[in-house]
């Protein structure tokens, strides 16, 4: 898949398959860098790269330089790549460099995490900041191992980013009331509420909403979930997705999984 083909995809459904997106020179060097990284997701030690807090400086002041030149060799690999460039494309405007850290799963018979949607203040009642939904997340997911149905794969429901953005839109503005959206479920029920699917049919094709609430049917059965949307990789595949469309990571029931996720937002977001 060329730019003008991953850049296409993402802006009609959210997400785009890139295959054989690190070249053997770059894998064979990932691979190095994180053989041993084996951290939980989103602690100190996960993150390579963070753009708040003077995360280089630190490495150096505190003689931290293995890390320091790790840090340097992700950075210079983003560059390499030109994911600043794809990701102001998909953007449309400026964007920065937030951060690149790994994702360790184990094997496992639970799913990596369940159906959700990012940046939707995981699920509490009374958020303290209502995020602006024109600061874009895009996320750069390389697998550093096989993942599929049943194997650690991430499931994306198609063009779902455009139905959260309205609806971030309209909480954004008091046009409509926040309630809880984290999970698939209270999101799914959230937009059959007469307010809430009035206003997205007014803002958006009223196809859009129903094919939502087709595609995410599956959450109100007993098995509440589906390989429909999965996508099946190759160590060195990439997906690249707009962070607002909901998404899950199947069980790593046949190995270990591994990611390393490069992370940009919309240059005007302010840090957390």
């Amino acid at each position: 898949m060329n730019e003008s083909e991953i850049i296409k995809s993402i802006n009609e459904i959210g997400i785009a398959k890139v295959e054989n997106f690190l070249d053997n020179e770059n894998l064979n060097m990932v691979e190095k860098i994180l053989s041993k990284q084996k951290s939980i997701k989103n602690s100190e030690d996960a993150f390579l790269y963070r753009s708040k807090g003077n995360f280089f400086l630190k490495k150096l002041l505190y003689f931290k330089f293995f890390k320091f030149i790790k840090c340097l060799k992700m950075t210079n690999l983003s560059k390499k790549l030109k994911l600043q460039e794809l990701s102001r494309k998909i953007n449309g405007g400026q964007t920065k460099l937030v951060s690149i850290d790994s994702y360790y799963s184990k094997k496992s018979t639970n799913k990596v995490i369940d159906w959700h949607v990012d940046q939707a203040y995981s699920g509490k009642l009374n958020p303290t900041r209502i995020l602006d939904p024109d600061h874009t997340v895009i996320k750069f997911f390389v697998y550093l191992t096989d993942v599929g149905p049943d194997n650690g794969s991430l499931g994306y429901i198609p063009g779902s980013n455009k139905i959260l953005y309205y609806l971030k839109l309209g909480i954004f503005n008091k046009d409509i009331k926040y309630k809880p959206y984290w999970r698939l479920e209270d999101l799914r029920n959230l937009i059959q509420e007469n307010d809430y699917k009035n206003y997205l049919e007014a803002k958006i094709d009223k196809r859009f909403v129903s094919n939502f609430l087709e595609q995410s049917h599956f959450i109100t059965t007993d098995f509440q979930d589906t390989k429909k949307y999965d996508y099946e990789l190759k160590k060195g595949d990439a997906l690249i997705f707009d962070e607002a469309g909901v998404h899950r990571g199947a069980a790593p029931e046949k190995n270990d999984r591994l990611v390393l996720r490069f992370v940009y937002k919309d240059i005007n977001t302010p840090e957390n």
